[in-house]
């Protein structure tokens, strides 16, 4: 789980080293919700795929038993399902001219539909659950060749 603003924040840490900071407001961009990062992982010299998990609602609308009886489930070696919607988002720098590596981000989003406390439970016990996710190909930002290539390293 990521808290805004913080270390881990992708919109104030990684995002801002190749984009910086938003023209028009002078800040960087607001996710407006804490989110949870998934992995990340090195595509090729200049890429770089990032991904989240995006909760509907905040963390302090899940209800605390729902979450124990995940956090048991888990325990018992169980690995629940989420659900979510997910888009493909590539974005790299018209004119790069610095010396970073990784100008070229996929930035591969789960908005979750079902099971924001089987997630928040995994979160807490440091355990995986799965997830099945539904890319919604028209909605990405990115190209056909660029939705194949993640698949190489997911």
């Amino acid at each position: 789980m990521v808290t805004l603003g913080s270390q881990n924040d992708y919109f104030v840490n990684e995002q801002l080293n190749v984009w910086g900071i938003d023209p028009f407001w002078g800040l960087p961009q607001y996710p407006k919700i804490e989110y949870y990062r998934g992995e990340t992982k090195v595509i090729s010299n200049d890429e770089k795929l990032f991904e989240f998990i995006v909760p509907m609602t905040p963390k302090n609308w899940l209800d605390i038993e729902t979450i124990n009886y995940y956090d048991n489930a888990i325990d018992e070696h169980n690995k629940p399902t989420a659900v979510a919607l997910s888009v493909l988002d590539v974005r790299q720098p018209a004119d790069w001219k610095g010396e970073l590596k990784h100008n070229k981000h996929y930035c591969l989003s789960h908005y979750l539909i079902d099971g924001h406390h089987k997630v928040h439970s995994s979160y807490r016990n440091g355990k995986p659950i799965t997830m099945l996710s539904f890319l919604a190909l028209k909605q990405c930002i990115a190209y056909e060749d660029d939705i194949e290539s993640i698949y190489s390293v997911i």
